[in-house]
């Protein structure tokens, strides 16, 4: 909150409300707003990710606090309290991305959830044959994009990029440098649901010239 709002409103050292609780502190402000104030704000850093810059998106308002027992801010005091909605995580998203962000929905988990502009997932499938083989990517507009198959996740490039972020370094055996693909990629989970973020990622099959328990080096760029 602190760093979103000395960003956002020009809070300095004076402005800052310390909770009782030793937490970080808030920045103060001096009308209540039930209002979200969206705002984005671009920051550049010494960093090899993105090339140090980053686009954020924050929703805030000026709150009262909610005491001891709630965040530690009197309850007569106004604080900023502010929500991140976005952090460009490629230059293409840093380029495109808008302020509020655009929201997609899926199904993960066994339940309807909302993603934002950037977020990727495997939607859950009733056909467990087809288990972790559909990646789903929220983009900067309109509705999510999907696809099933490794081959057609590849060949659609928001998704690729998406899919190797997530993935690159469980299939970097399959890369064939002849073909500038990669091959032999197979699902291992099972059921309805699979659970994002590498534990989803497809395998590699072995290559035709080596049996089970044999030692060999993949060489891959």
């Amino acid at each position: 909150d602190v760093a979103a709002a000395s960003r956002l409103y020009g809070c300095t050292a004076s402005d800052l409300i310390w909770p009782t609780d030793c937490d970080c502190p808030y920045c103060a402000c001096t009308t209540e707003d039930q209002t979200a104030d969206v705002s984005e704000f671009i920051q550049y850093s010494v960093s090899e990710v993105l090339g140090g810059i980053s686009k954020y998106c924050y929703s805030c308002t000026c709150a009262y606090g909610t005491g001891d027992s709630g965040d530690g801010i009197p309850t007569s005091t106004l604080t900023y309290r502010c929500d991140e909605l976005l952090e460009t995580q490629t230059p293409e998203q840093t380029i495109s991305a808008t302020c509020p962000p655009n929201t997609c929905t899926g199904t993960q988990y066994g339940s309807t959830q909302t993603f934002t502009a950037g977020d990727y997932w495997w939607p859950d499938t009733e056909d467990s044959s087809t288990l972790c083989e559909t990646f789903c990517v929220c983009p900067n507009s309109g509705d999510a994009v999907c696809e099933t198959g490794y081959s057609n996740i590849l060949a659609n490039e928001e998704l690729k990029e998406a899919f190797l972020n997530d993935c690159s370094s469980n299939i970097q055996s399959c890369y064939d440098e002849d073909t500038s693909t990669y091959t032999g990629l197979f699902a291992t989970e099972y059921g309805t649901t699979c659970y994002s973020y590498g534990q989803s990622c497809p395998k590699c099959e072995c290559p035709a010239t080596v049996s089970a328990g044999d030692e060999f080096y993949q060489e891959t760029i």
